[in-house]
C-alpha cells in the first residue's frame, strides 16, 4: 500500500478488502481524513500503526479511542469485519496478518513420520555420495600417477 495514498486531502474512504495485498499498512495514512478504512482479507503484517491509531474518526462504527483493533485485528486475532470485537483464534488455528476474518487450521506434521526419516536417510545417502566422488578422485589421481611413472621409466 503506497505511503502517498495518506496525501489525499479529500480520502474519506478506503476499502482494500479482499485484494491479497502484501506489506505494512502505511503510517502516513493517518495524514488523510479517512472515515472508513477497510483492508480484510489481505496479507498485511505487522501492527496497525499507533498514530493512525488516535485518529478517532476512522471506523467509529467499531467503537471510539484510540484502540488499534478499531482500524484492524492484530496478528493471532480476528472477527467477522477484520476489526472491531476481535477475538484471539482458538486453540489450533492461528493467522500472521492484521485485519484477518479468520483463522485457519494449523497442520503439525510430527517429527516421527517418515518424512522425518526420509530426511535423515537423504543425508546418508548425501554423505555416501561424497565419499564416492573421494575414492573416485583417488583412484584417478593414482591411475594418472601410474602412467606418468610408467612414461618417466621408458624414457630413461
Amino acid at each position: 500500500i503506497p505511503g502517498e495514498i495518506g496525501f489525499l486531502e479529500k480520502l474519506k474512504v478506503l476499502d482494500l478488502s479482499n485484494n491479497q495485498m502484501t506489506g505494512y499498512l502505511p503510517s502516513d495514512l493517518r495524514w488523510a481524513p479517512l472515515e472508513k478504512l477497510q483492508f480484510s482479507n489481505n496479507k498485511i503484517v505487522g501492527v496497525v500503526p499507533p498514530l493512525l491509531c488516535q485518529q478517532v474518526e476512522i471506523n467509529t462504527d467499531a467503537g471510539t479511542g484510540t484502540d488499534c483493533s478499531r482500524i484492524g485485528c492484530p496478528v493471532g486475532t480476528f472477527s467477522p469485519e477484520g476489526y472491531g470485537d476481535c477475538e484471539a483464534c482458538p486453540v489450533g488455528q492461528t493467522n500472521h496478518y492484521i485485519a484477518s476474518t479468520s483463522c485457519p487450521v494449523i497442520i503439525a506434521i510430527p517429527a516421527s513420520t517418515s518424512s522425518g526419516k526420509r530426511r535423515s536417510n537423504g543425508l546418508l545417502w548425501f554423505f555416501i555420495g561424497d565419499i564416492i566422488i573421494l575414492l573416485l578422485v583417488f583412484i584417478a589421481v593414482q591411475v594418472w600417477r601410474k602412467q606418468r611413472n610408467s612414461r618417466e621409466d621408458m624414457q630413461h
